[in-house]
């Protein structure tokens, strides 16, 4: 866990327009249901997660934050590295790599992530909750400080 909050310290010291606070066990249920109640959405609880659980490749469809609100597509890799998430996503047209760090709380996968756009790097949060096979959450950048709808559906999974 110190590595982790260690981590999440390191990602998030050079915040450039909006303060958020590092997604921790303590605080991803609220930020989620949070979140959530600002799209109208009311989740089943699922089943405690392990890593394992959700280890595996999906299909990424979401909704931009800015002001165009445009839908966008994608992909994403969770693999299970002990009790820790590591994370990749090809966002869009352009494929845009994002990488991220995190963890599971219950039903919930909460993840900080950056990427880097045009010589600048840019940081967010993103949590899940897994339904079935499926993935629904809401994320969130530094520099943006609204929230945003975004769905996996599972591909394939890791063995």
């Amino acid at each position: 866990m110190k590595l982790l909050t260690a981590w999440i310290k390191h990602l998030f010291k050079k915040k450039k327009v909006l303060d958020i606070e590092p997604l921790l066990h303590s605080n991803v249920e609220t930020l989620f249901t949070e979140w959530s109640s600002g799209f109208g959405f009311s989740l089943p609880n699922g089943c405690e997660l392990t890593p394992s659980d959700v280890a595996g490749n999906y299909a990424i469809r979401g909704r931009n934050a800015s002001s165009t609100g445009s839908d966008y597509f994608g992909t994403l890799s969770l693999q299970a590295k002990g009790n820790l998430i590591k994370a990749y996503w090809e966002i869009g047209h352009t494929r845009t790599p994002q990488h991220g760090f995190g963890f599971i709380k219950g039903d919930l996968v909460a993840l900080d992530f950056y990427y880097t756009e045009e010589s600048t790097r840019f940081y967010g949060q993103v949590i899940y909750k897994a339904i079935g096979e499926t993935l629904v959450g809401f994320w969130r950048e530094n520099h943006i400080g609204e929230i945003a709808p975004e769905e996996g559906t599972l591909k394939n999974r890791f063995v």
